[in-house]
């Protein structure tokens, strides 16, 4: 497959939509048992640092549910994420569960790898912006 081939299978995944935008609808009850964990009121009050580390949970998991399906890869990525967290809390390893079952069914025509992604705030509105990249 040729390098247009690949951007056109792209976009006819993403149908119009950024990737970070696939992304946030995604990785949202992440965000929120991180703000209620923090009793915080909004995204608004986290930090740059905090937005991050609870982004690399999803991103994780996305990125080794999108591996397992790549009939060439020999490691069972998910497999890993069970087996290295087998000793967490029971309601982390829910949580796991419950994300990677929502990457299978309601992201799953969403094949792609997730990419470098960048995170800054808006200084005008406090907002996060994320930039994250899609490879095929």
């Amino acid at each position: 497959m040729n390098k247009s081939q690949i951007m056109a299978e792209l976009q006819n995944m993403l149908k119009g939509k950024k990737v970070s935008e696939i992304f946030n609808e995604y990785a949202s009850p992440a965000f929120e048992v991180y703000i209620d964990q923090a009793n915080y009121s909004s995204l608004d009050e986290l930090t740059i640092e905090e937005m991050q580390a609870i982004i690399q949970l999803p991103w994780t998991i996305w990125n080794a549910a999108v591996s397992k399906h790549i009939g060439k890869n020999k490691i069972d990525f998910l497999g890993s994420i069970t087996l290295l967290t087998k000793d967490a809390p029971e309601e982390a390893k829910d949580f796991i569960k419950f994300m990677c079952k929502r990457k299978e069914t309601k992201f799953k025509k969403y094949n792609f790898f997730l990419g470098e992604f960048k995170l800054t705030r808006n200084p005008l509105t406090n907002q996060f912006i994320l930039t994250m990249e899609a490879r095929l």
